[in-house]
């Protein structure tokens, strides 16, 4: 994200601010919006829940065959709310799913035996990034992930139940999300000055010192945004 040679440069504030639009994840919150839009209709056409997972995997379908076969200049990121939608619909559906322990745990192992599979045999895992490469050939390690990795991560937040540093930064995920990379950005090219990774405890120091400001400064900018009339920047009224 950053050179370590660089140091602070004049046009450095510019840059960074640059960072929020190009790194940041307004091309998620448009898609995000989009596809919360269409689950809320399958939902409310769509009563059975298979039904709309089965839907929404083929909107994914549809999103990747566009996507890849019929290329346009997407600005809203509709692409990306389509392929979004399996992801989507089965976290909702989920939430008012309960899955045995035992489940839980075969399922965990499972997604843990796909990861060492993919690794040893090179095989790239799929992701979606503002620039979306998922292809015909990824859907089934993509819907593979999401639904596993989703079962994963739910159990995991069950396990953990209560943390009160983690429910902080939840609480101020959406300002985190959106402003991380400028703050990343600019205490980096502080921090590299004092301690410049040019070895191993130099460089894990130095990604600790970045990530711990960096946390802690999208918490100071999310209280003063929540604490003013600036709130109803993160839909806050």
């Amino acid at each position: 994200m950053f050179q370590v040679t660089e140091g602070i440069s004049g046009y450095t504030f510019i840059k960074c601010c640059s960072l929020v639009f190009n790194l940041g994840g307004f091309w998620f919150l448009k898609a995000l919006f989009f596809s919360k839009i269409m689950l809320w209709a399958l939902c409310y056409f769509i009563k059975n829940p298979t039904y709309i997972l089965l839907v929404s995997i083929s909107l994914c379908l549809c999103g990747v065959v566009i996507n890849q076969y019929i290329p346009f200049h997407d600005r809203y990121y509709l692409l990306h709310a389509l392929v979004l939608m399996p992801a989507i619909s089965f976290g909702y559906l989920m939430k008012t799913r309960c899955i045995s322990k035992t489940a839980n745990i075969v399922i965990l192992s499972s997604f843990v035996l796909w990861l060492i599979v993919y690794r040893l045999f090179k095989i790239s895992i799929p992701c979606i990034s503002q620039g979306s490469s998922i292809i015909v050939e990824d859907i089934f390690s993509y819907l593979l992930f999401s639904f596993l990795g989703t079962i994963t991560l739910l159990y995991i937040c069950s396990i953990i139940k209560s943390y009160r540093p983690l429910e902080l930064v939840g609480r101020a995920s959406l300002v985190v999300y959106m402003t991380s990379n400028l703050f990343v950005y600019v205490i980096g090219k502080v921090v590299v000055l004092i301690f410049p990774p040019n070895t191993f405890v130099g460089t894990t120091v130095f990604y600790i010192v970045v990530l711990v400001f960096s946390i802690l400064a999208c918490l100071v900018l999310n209280h003063l945004i929540e604490s003013t009339k600036l709130r109803f920047l993160i839909g806050k009224f």
